[in-house]
Order: C-alpha cells, then structure tokens, then sequence
C-alpha cells in the first residue's frame, strides 16, 4: 500500500540524519535494509520532527507524570517503524518501567516490525520478557505491545488495546505522527472524538502537515497524491487554527498548536539551534522555513493534562503581525508564460533604457534535467501591451561558469556589472564582470563578458549579498556598493565595499551609528544618495525585520572612507523577511515576496513610506492549483509607462522532499495606487 511505503521512506531519512549526528538512536539501524544518505534538507526536516514528536512532546509527558504513582499509557497510532520505544528506554528508564508502551499499525507493517525485532537481540533486550500475538503478527510484553489494527476501524482498534490491558482511567497520551491526515476525514474525526470520549486524563498529540493552498502547500500536496497517499483532512482543516478548533468540537477541552518555526525558534536553545546550524554545510534557508511553516504540533487535553499542554505551547507561541488584503491586486495582477525563466537564484537588472531586462544564472530546467545556468537571457518589455518576452544571448569574451545567488546591476553607460555568487557553497566568487549588450536585428543580442581587475582593497568571495549603483554627477561618477552576504564556511559579512567604476578602485567603507550587522539574502535599493538595506538572516538563522539607510553622499563627494547608519523607526514593524526584492517607487521602499515566519505562506508586498515610516503589509492573490506561485530567490524590475509596473521573472525552490517547484509565468503588477 501508499501509505505503508511512506513508513519505508521515513525510516531511511531517519537513520540518514542519526547517521550525520543530528540526534543519537543506536535502535534505527536495525529497521533500515540499505541506509542512503539524504540531502542536508531532509536531514535538518526529520531532525525537527524527532525534536517535537519524541524529545519535548513524548518527554515531556513522562516528566509531567514523574510523580505519579499510578501506570501511564503511551498510544502510537500508525507507529511504523518507529524506535521510541526503545530510545525513551534509555533517556526515561524509570518513568518507562512504569508506562505501557502501546503501537498500532497495518498488519503488513506489524509483521514485518515483529520480524525484524525478533532477529535483533539489541531490541528483544529492551523489550525483556515477551510473546507473539496468537496471529503471530506483534509483540505482547509487560511494557510494549505491538498491535495489529486498521484506525479505519475505531471499534477494531478499541478491542486490540482492550484485549491487551488498556486501562481508560489511567494518564495516556496518544501519538499520530503523520498518520490521522492519510484517513478519510469522517474515519480520523473519529479517532480523536473516541480518545475524548474514551480516555479519563490525556492528551492527543499529532504532527502533520497545514497550509495547502500557497506555492509550496500546493507541490506538497500534489507530491502525496502522485504516491497514491493523499493528505484527505488538510482541506478541511488548513491552518493551526482550524486544527484546534476541529479537536475541541470533538470533546477535547483544551488544544494548542505550533508550527515548527516556532518550535525551532522558541522551545529549543540557543545552544542546540546553533548546533543544528553547524552541523553541515547548508544553504537551503528558503526551503527549511517553508517546509517548516507547512507542519504543526497539536496538544489536545482533558482533566490534568490539560495544565501540561498549557506548560508546553501556550507561551511558545510567536506574536506575528498578519499581511492585509489589497483588492486592487486581483484586477492590477498579470501573468505571463515565459519558460525560458523557469528557475530561481538568478539575477536580473533593468536597463537604463527600461526597455529591456537581462537576467542570468540560476537553478533551472534545461536539457530535461534541472541545474545551474550559465546562459543570458534578453527579456523585452512591452509595458503597455503587459508582453514579455526572452531570448537567450550569445556569450563572448570571459564568461564566468554557472552562478548563483550572484547580484546584476545596470551602469548609466548601458552596461551592467555582476557581482560574486557561487557555484557550490564551497565556491564562492568574489569577482566583477562587465557585460556589453549588443542588440541585432530580430532580437539577436551578444553580450561580450569582459571581467574587471580592481585596485585597493581585497573583498572576500560572497553570495546571497547585495548590489546597487548610484551615479555621483559631482563627484567620481558612478558607484557600485556590495553589503554583507555569505562566504566559504557559511561565514556572514557585514562589510561594505564600494567600486569606483571609471577608476576601478574598490575600498572598503567604515561603518558608524545603528549598523545593519552580519546578513545575508537582506535586499538593497537606491533612495538617492542613500542606500536602503532591508530585511536578511542573522548568524543565528534569525529573520530581521529591519530597516537600515546608508548615506553615502559624503563618501562620494569626499573620498572618506566613514558612510553613517541609520535604522527606521517604522510603524507598525515589517514582518521580519529575507530572500526578497526591493524597489523605491515614489518615494516608497517596496519590498516583494520573501520568507516570512508563521501565518500562511502566500507571498505579499510591503510598503514602506519613506517620509512618514507608515508600514502597510499586503496579501498578493492566492495563486491556482494549477499555476502555483513561490516568491523566494526571484528577481524583479520596476519598469515605467502610464503606471509604474512591477515585473517578478522567476522564482521557487526545492520543496522538500515533494520536489522543485519553478514559478511558469512572470508577473506583472500595477502599482499606480502607490503613493
């Protein structure tokens, strides 16, 4: 069956991060038949599922009872392959002597966990004294038992834990991890409504997936349904919210939830999140926070387990300001095909003329098979028809090899600049290019790629930084100013560096007053003579909210190497972000898309009005099944008409372990109604 195999996948992707060190469990090994090692991604997603599931919910029930004097009760619902059992053994041995370890499951999966149990001497020690059921398939021990029961049959279940002892007076907590979502509504509606009615003291406790209608909800949903395993409840109930209200309409008196940002964030130590972040090189950011957003902890309760639901979440919870609607967008939003700008981590820039943009690099789809891109896109705008258009260029010259996370910036001669980037994140760039575009007839561009040999100061290899030219008309001429990013060993930078672009001289500014600090994949853009850096990921993994203005006038006009900060004091506060873009448009800082913690994930604008510091935060259109939209590791151009128009081209990310998801159309959105 579907849903069986899914047990399969997960046990590997469990040993795979045991294996790497996320966590210690000696008892994996034994279930798995051929280890494969996984991504630095699926490890980090099962190491934050095994934190909430069995290191704070299944611990923390057994501490809450520590005084207890009566049996207690754990009830594993499509329990799998799962070790608990025996690592609480080892972490919890004196509250386990006196706890009844129950574990349910189809009889395929019971036969086959009672075979390979019984041929591991490790795992019969931990269980002690035991027997086979009288079918042969599970375990039947004082402490462990091992049951064979469909949950599409509640009277079924209901009988197998009575015939092994259940007690329904005694403290349980019931665990479905992953499991209830694959039943049909009504059957896992029933389940819980049994436990509320059945159970005297105890709490409910379930992992599972939420947020199905955004970009990456919508690739996580397709996936479990291309498998044959659809998730059947997470229609009904979407969000943290409809979760809790669908366990207390079915009796349970108290119920919380977070999702597994906020379990990161607030109930594990620093201590420990820097350990995680340490633990492999990592650059899949964008992805960890959205596959963590789309999964939740419940803690359902009643009588006094209701106080240990209230210790574990209540204040765990984060305080997150929630984006508005702006009506306008459905009628003001275009989106048109353009598939040559399928990928993400590309960069882009305008041309001074505005009637082109040039993009290049990335992660995308060429050849049938996704991969870093080397080529260069020439992309007309017709703004007032709302047509895009792309033709791949010509390379001549220097080219460098495949890029991402690298920036593109337009000079005022009609040239543009690129700026580091990577290919692996062992292999960063920290060099200039010059690109010349050359326009022929039909369309044809060349772009001769000429790279720059800069005098002064050395700057270190970096991506996921910033770029922006400003052009000086008193002073030098023109500018190119790179802040922070990433470099090897996922170092952070808070440095700024600025190019003189007709002497080629690169100097390392001094930084004085409230400084933006060490970021990477924070957004810059031009106000002026002043640079605006927004947003970004501290050393932490902290997503900051922030806005800083760099004055740059005097650096400029003076050659002094000190520019001044300055944080906004903004009201309300931007909802922290990072992997965004950002753009000034009449005297307003918008910032599109990115990642954001907590509430749905539905990419949004925000709008900063520089003069007055007002903040309005807005929804973007939810996107159709058919055409999902991600607005992380996009780019995007304001390009000019009767209205400013805003063009996203591009735009995605690996979804886990559900897979790659590239946005198919670039978008295009009025913002005559900015102000």
């Amino acid at each position: 069956m579907a849903v069986e195999a899914t047990n399969d996948s997960s046990v590997v992707s469990k040993l795979s991060a045991v294996d790497r060190g996320y966590w210690k469990d000696p008892y994996l090994k034994h279930f798995v038949a051929k280890p494969s090692r996984r991504a630095p991604l699926i490890n980090r997603g099962y190491y934050i599922r095994m934190k909430a599931v069995n290191s704070y919910a299944l611990a923390a029930f057994l501490d809450f009872r520590s005084s207890a004097e009566e049996k207690l009760q754990i009830i594993s619902l499509g329990a799998g392959f799962d070790t608990a059992f025996f690592c609480l053994q080892d972490a919890h041995k004196e509250m386990m002597s006196k706890t009844v370890f129950y574990e349910i499951d189809l009889p395929g999966v019971v036969e086959r966990k009672t075979a390979l149990i019984s041929k591991s001497d490790i795992l019969k020690e931990k269980i002690g004294n035991f027997c086979l059921t009288t079918t042969g398939r599970g375990i039947v021990s004082d402490t462990y038992k091992l049951i064979a029961a469909d949950l599409n049959k509640i009277e079924d279940v209901e009988s197998a834990l009575l015939a092994n002892g259940l007690c329904w007076d005694a403290p349980t907590l019931l665990l479905s991890e992953v499991v209830l979502t694959y039943l049909p509504p009504e059957r896992s509606s029933a389940v819980i409504q049994w436990a509320s009615k059945s159970f005297r003291d105890a709490v409910f406790a379930t992992y599972e997936q939420i947020h199905p209608s955004d970009g990456f909800g919508r690739v996580m949903t397709r996936h479990f349904s291309r498998l044959g395993s659809p998730l059947q409840s997470i229609a009904l109930y979407p969000s943290k919210e409809e979760q809790k209200k669908r366990y207390t309409s079915l009796g349970w008196q108290m119920s919380e939830a977070i999702d597994m940002n906020e379990f990161f964030s607030n109930c594990l130590t620093l201590e420990e999140r820097r350990r995680v972040c340490q633990m492999e090189i990592f650059d899949e950011f964008e992805e960890w926070h959205l596959k963590c957003n789309h999964y939740v902890l419940i803690l359902s309760a009643k009588h006094t387990s209701i106080e240990l639901c209230r210790q574990m979440l209540r204040s765990k919870r984060s305080k997150l300001s929630q984006r508005e609607s702006w009506d306008d967008f459905e009628k003001m939003t275009h989106t048109v095909s353009v598939p040559s700008l399928r990928r993400f981590g590309h960069a882009t820039a305008l041309s001074t003329t505005g009637d082109f943009i040039l993009a290049h690099g990335g992660f995308g789809w060429n050849e049938g098979k996704h991969q870093r891109m080397a080529d260069v896109q020439f992309i007309r705008i017709d703004a007032d028809s709302k047509v895009v258009k792309a033709v791949e260029c010509r390379s001549t010259g220097s080219p460098p090899n495949s890029l991402i996370c690298h920036c593109l910036v337009p000079l005022s001669c009609g040239d543009f600049l690129l700026t580091g980037g990577r290919s692996s994140p062992t292999k960063p760039s920290s060099k200039f290019y010059r690109l010349k575009v050359s326009v022929g007839e039909n369309e044809a561009a060349v772009v001769d790629w000429i790279e720059i040999e800069t005098t002064g100061d050395c700057m270190v290899p970096r991506w996921r930084h910033s770029t922006d030219a400003i052009l000086d008309d008193d002073g030098d001429g023109e500018w190119v100013f790179v802040y922070g990013g990433c470099t090897v060993g996922s170092q952070l930078l808070d440095d700024l560096f600025a190019l003189n672009v007709k002497s080629r001289v690169l100097t390392k500014a001094s930084l004085v007053g409230e400084l933006p600090g060490l970021l990477h994949s924070h957004s810059g853009a031009v106000w002026g003579k002043k640079l605006i850096i927004s947003g970004g990921m501290t050393e932490d993994e902290e997503i900051v909210g922030t806005v800083h203005l760099l004055c740059l006038e005097k650096f400029m006009k003076t050659k002094r190497i000190e520019v001044t900060c300055e944080k906004l004091p903004l009201t309300p506060n931007v909802i922290p972000v990072y992997s965004h873009t950002s753009h000034v448009v009449k005297n307003n800082l918008i910032l599109v898309g990115g990642v954001s913690l907590g509430g749905s994930t539905t990419p949004g604008l925000t709008l900063i009005n520089l003069q007055s510091m007002a903040v309005k935060q807005l929804s973007l259109p939810h996107c159709s099944p058919e055409l999902p939209i991600m607005l992380q590791k996009h780019a995007s151009e304001v390009v000019w008409s009767e209205q400013p128009l805003l063009i996203v081209l591009g735009g995605g990310g690996t979804c886990f372990s559900f897979g790659t998801h590239m946005n198919a159309n670039a978008i295009i959105i009025g913002l005559k109604n900015v102000s």
